[in-house]
């Protein structure tokens, strides 16, 4: 395999792998899975966390699997398979999803056999005795300017602190990059500004376009 100049392998095009479609591993995600799988010493049992990760995505009602929903059905596909037994140990995360701390529908895409395994486990008493508290929406909305507050700005700064916002909105208005509008419509412009051409003709399929200099000036 051919060397960066950092010395680092170049990449290349992986084989078609239809067991993406059934774990559905993020990419960020499947490369830290590597990480701690070789941390571990267990890099060799990657297949068969992948196939059960799979399984699990599949009994928790198949979540979306994006961050955190992917941590959490990683991790425990992961404890499945080091301790050999499934679900002889479980996450916080996943009994606080059994629990509804999630969102009641998360919870009720679980399969009925596996929540009840769940919420039977010692742990689950735990957390479910420790409540859990949702902030409402008014709240939030009191807390980050009022009724004053747009739903999109609400949301902004809901995710991002006011210094960056802040910063946002000092550096201006976004630029535009005339290669982000009509490509052909650029490559024409672009051609035309240079003055070399008297003439330009363009086929695709049946149809063609012709332009040519109004004042049937030569090229220089």
């Amino acid at each position: 395999m051919q060397q960066s100049p950092e010395n680092l392998p170049k990449g290349s095009p992986l084989q078609f792998d239809v067991a993406q479609y059934v774990h559905a591993v993020p990419g960020g995600v499947i490369s830290h899975l590597h990480h701690q799988l070789r941390q571990i010493g267990l890099f060799d049992r990657l297949e068969e966390v992948l196939e059960e990760i799979g399984r699990v995505r599949s009994e928790m009602g198949h979540p979306i699997m994006v961050t955190p929903f992917s941590q959490f059905v990683c991790s425990q596909a992961t404890l499945n398979v080091i301790s050999g037994e499934r679900y002889k140990q479980i996450s916080d995360e996943i009994i606080s999803m059994a629990l509804g701390h999630w969102g009641q529908e998360a919870a009720d895409d679980i399969s009925p056999d596996l929540r009840d395994r769940i919420l039977s486990a010692p742990r689950a008493k735990t957390l479910a005795a420790l409540g859990h508290e949702e902030t409402g929406l008014d709240v939030i909305r009191d807390r980050l300017g009022g009724s004053s507050v747009s739903d999109a700005e609400l949301i902004l700064r809901y995710i991002a602190p006011q210094g960056e916002i802040e910063a946002m909105r000092a550096a201006g208005p976004h630029r535009e990059f005339p290669t982000g509008q009509n490509a052909m419509l650029h490559l024409l412009d672009q051609l035309a500004a240079r003055g070399r051409f008297d003439r330009m003709e363009i086929e695709a399929g049946t149809d063609r376009l012709a332009l040519a200099r109004a004042d049937g000036g030569r090229r220089v």
